[in-house]
């Protein structure tokens, strides 16, 4: 091991034998081939680079560890789910932590002006005597939303829409007009869309929910409808429905 003096920067014996020139005992190892002055500058030039970052890469950073924290809250949902059967306080505090941050989510982005102000609300969908097609359901699903204050809501493909029926600048919606109960695997896919999209998801469904999907809903925050189409009218299922839109639902 060869070591550097701090006072003449020369050759050192040793930490505790006097310098070979200036019988200093300053003497400190030497890093491979570099000297302890050429590795603080090194070090220093990283600090700076590290400082210097671009405005765009900071926040696509700050982005990602936001994006990484949200799959990590929905993993331990996940976790706690698989693992054991949840109590009823302990769905309700996940769904509410859930809602909590959807809420200063919209909030910021009403501070950043992407989200316009309250809007005038539109007029309800009417009764449909003859009922609805399953395509027909997902526009009425759609004017349902634009009815409780989600004024930007389209129907997405038919055929390709990927899992996402109706979607808004907040929100992702799927509908389902069938004849058996909407199980959990579909309320699992919303929330999974929603989760990628930093969206609120919401479900609306012609006929019922199973047990298990207003369980799984409750715990990660979907909102989940029953509609009507021949007496025009639309029902919350669960608390996440009552506040995932500027608008209430008119009590039937």
């Amino acid at each position: 091991m060869k070591y550097f003096c701090r006072s003449c920067k020369g050759d050192a014996g040793t930490t505790l034998e006097p310098c070979f020139e200036c019988d200093s005992r300053s003497g400190v190892p030497r890093i491979g081939k570099r000297s302890v002055d050429a590795s603080r500058q090194a070090m220093a030039d990283r600090k700076a680079a590290t400082k210097a970052v671009p405005l765009e890469v900071a926040l696509e950073r700050i982005e990602g560890k936001r994006a990484r924290k949200r799959e990590t809250t929905l993993h331990d949902s996940a976790v706690l789910i698989q693992g054991r059967s949840l109590s009823t306080a302990e769905r309700r505090k996940l769904a509410e932590e859930r809602r909590r941050e959807k809420a200063r989510e919209r909030s910021l982005g009403t501070e950043a002006g992407t989200i316009q102000g309250p809007q005038p609300r539109i007029e309800a969908p009417g009764p449909l005597p003859y009922g609805v097609s399953p395509e027909g359901a997902e526009h009425l699903a759609a004017a349902w939303m634009r009815h409780l204050g989600a004024v930007d809501a389209q129907v997405t493909s038919f055929r390709s829409d990927g899992g996402v029926d109706v979607v808004s600048l907040n929100h992702v919606a799927q509908v389902k007009h069938q004849l058996g109960a909407v199980g959990r695997p579909e309320i699992q896919q919303i929330a999974g869309i929603a989760n990628v999209e930093n969206k609120v998801a919401v479900f609306f469904t012609t006929n019922r929910y199973s047990s298990e999907a207003r369980n799984f809903a409750e715990v990660a925050g979907v909102a989940l409808f029953v509609m009507n189409p021949e007496e025009g009218t639309l029902r919350q299922v669960n608390e996440a429905a009552k506040s995932v839109f500027p608008f209430a639902v008119a009590s039937a």
